[in-house]
């Protein structure tokens, strides 16, 4: 399943208000940074995670605040703020709910759980780029080890997963460093002179637990960058692993039907397709999410559109200890100022669509 990080793939940094778009590329850069580790532990017995908290409290706010027009896209299709508020499919305990982030009910992308069964503890890497002087970006990346004996195969891929989160937000401030000083360099050749007042940029990836027992590992990582440009920019990466195995799940693996699944997906979005005002077409961008580019021109095989190749998928998807949770991030199927589009699916009643080694 690609992943995105921090809008990795579109336009993401523009640098100062002048607009110079950095685009980065998924490698990483250890260089010329100087770095601190803090260690707090996200717990199962129900101690206090409130550091994790904070640590992404500036990313959150600066999703709110675009997020909380989401109500407006609302009322100017005909329905009030307080209908998508309350958006629940079927209105009932257990019923499938849809909902725009930070305005609806439900399993909140920003939310961790802090009583998983597994113990698992976090450290925050923060580092300075330049390395000496003023700082002009800062990035604070989370780790996750689990503390639990007997599942070395799953730290394993935590541990790839964490080093390439670090190596992804290194490589965006060089990229982002580079940008400046050749823009600095341009505006000095021109006799303009640079802006010396700007706030620091800043790159964050924090972690929210959703569940972790013996059978499956999921969590997201909330993406926040400020690279200059008119508002932050928000993603949410999710993964989940096998517990035991350490392999990476892609959401086919855990559907026990993967197209009765999509549909159910569309199904929903569709109810709500009017009132929160989804870009045009946004059900061939939810097919390809799900099935990858070649369903749109045609390419499928003989059992069905669920063959595309495994890998192609994009869908954002995680695990609860009480369903699964689909999601679209900014822009995928809505404006910005919309925010995340959340789907929590329980297994309470839509039990069926998943394989029961899960529920």
């Amino acid at each position: 399943m690609k992943k995105k990080y921090l809008g990795r793939g579109k336009a993401v940094a523009l640098i100062l208000a002048a607009a110079m778009a950095v685009f980065v590329a998924a490698c990483g850069s250890d260089g010329g940074q100087t770095d601190s580790t803090q260690t707090q532990e996200v717990t199962t017995a129900g101690e206090s995670a409130a550091g994790a908290a904070s640590s992404g409290a500036a990313a959150q706010e600066g999703a709110e605040t675009a997020q909380s027009d989401a109500g407006t896209t609302a009322q100017e299709s005909g329905e009030s703020a307080g209908d998508a508020e309350t958006a629940v499919i079927g209105g009932a305990d257990g019923a499938t709910q849809i909902y725009i982030e930070g305005v609806g009910n439900g399993e909140s992308l920003f939310e961790s759980n802090e009583n998983t069964a597994l113990k698992v503890s976090r450290s925050e890497e923060e580092k300075q780029y330049p390395e000496s002087g003023e700082a002009q970006i800062v990035t604070k990346v989370e780790s996750l080890t689990v503390e639990d004996t007997g599942y070395e195969a799953l730290q394993a891929a935590l541990d790839q997963q964490n080093a390439d989160e670090k190596g992804l937000a290194g490589e965006e401030a060089a990229q982002t460093m580079e940008g400046l000083s050749l823009m600095e360099e341009e505006m000095a050749d021109s006799g303009e002179t640079a802006e010396t007042d700007r706030p620091v940029y800043s790159i964050e990836s924090t972690v929210q637990m959703k569940r972790a027992d013996e059978k499956i590992f999921s969590y997201t990582r909330m993406e926040y960058s400020y690279l200059g440009g008119a508002h932050p920019n928000t993603a949410v990466n999710s993964y989940t692993f096998d517990s035991q195995t350490g392999e990476q799940l892609q959401l086919r693996d855990i559907a026990a039907d993967y197209d009765a699944l999509y549909e159910y997906v569309l199904a929903q979005l569709a109810e709500y397709e009017e009132s929160y005002g989804f870009f045009e077409g946004y059900e061939d961008t939810v097919r390809e999410m799900f099935y990858g580019s070649s369903v749109l021109t045609g390419e499928t095989q003989a059992e069905g559109e669920g063959q595309s190749t495994a890998n192609s998928a994009t869908i954002p998807w995680f695990v609860t200890d009480a369903g699964v949770t689909v999601y679209f991030n900014n822009y995928d199927i809505g404006p910005y100022a919309m925010g995340q589009v959340v789907v929590n699916i329980p297994f309470e009643s839509q039990g069926a669509l998943f394989v029961e080694d899960i529920q």
